[in-house]
């Protein structure tokens, strides 16, 4: 049963002390029911102000961002500047969200969903985004050391994007634009590159055996040899 109280701003609530008592001793379903009308409460408050406040209501009925997240629906949710430094947000739905600036390092985004989500200037080091949705995400920001294998980035924009050995293996990057990205020592291997537009990229070192690049764009002439001898296959091979 839900229990019912007021919502307003304080360092704890009721429901988040009733949750730390139950962590204690420790009862791991009583934390889960705690947990659960927390975000029953977050979510009767977010429908009437919107997903604008969306930090501030967390705040006001205890829940973290760095722990309470995983696997909730915040789609067009408003984390600008946010700090979700190691956060768990594995199969959270952040479609169309604002993450512009956020700090992201070392999150775990495994199949969330980020299509359309804004990460411009967002900081991704070291996150795990493997199976995630980053279809049309805007991307111009650093990922170094990302996790992205399997992952959905058709149509992202990594326009001057920072990917130094980042992992894209059987990733699908169908029309993605990487125009001057820094890409040197990604891993490309079984990705899908239909489309995908690499012009003025920086590859030095890559891994790409066995990678098909005939309907790649912006691979010149001169590049195409160094890339052959690592493996890569163009149409001409």
């Amino acid at each position: 049963m839900l229990i019912k109280w007021a919502i307003v701003p304080r360092k704890s609530t009721p429901l988040q002390r009733l949750r730390l008592t139950w962590e204690h001793i420790p009862d791991p379903q009583q934390v889960n029911d705690c947990r659960l009308q927390q975000w029953e409460i977050a979510h009767q408050w977010l429908g009437v102000v919107g997903m604008a406040e969306f930090t501030q209501i967390l705040e006001q009925v205890g829940l973290s961002l760095t722990e309470d997240l995983y696997g909730q629906d915040l789609t067009g949710v408003d984390l600008s500047n946010a700090n979700l430094r190691g956060a768990n947000l594995a199969k959270t739905n952040l479609t169309n969200a604002n993450l512009t600036l956020a700090d992201l390092s070392n999150a775990n985004l495994q199949g969330a969903n980020l299509s359309n989500a804004i990460l411009c200037n967002a900081n991704l080091r070291d996150a795990n985004l493997q199976e995630a949705n980053l279809s049309q995400a805007d991307l111009r920001t650093k990922l170094p050391r990302a996790k992205l294998s399997n992952a959905n980035l058709t149509q992202a924009d990594l326009t001057s994007a920072y990917l130094p050995r980042a992992n894209l293996s059987n990733a699908n990057l169908q029309s993605a634009n990487f125009t001057y990205a820094d890409l040197s020592g990604v891993n490309l291997t079984g990705a899908n590159l239909q489309k995908t537009d690499f012009s003025r990229a920086e590859l030095a070192d890559i891994m790409v055996e066995n990678v098909e690049f005939t309907e790649a764009i912006g691979i010149s002439r001169r590049l195409q040899p160094e890339l052959q001898r690592k493996g890569a296959i163009f149409g001409d091979s």
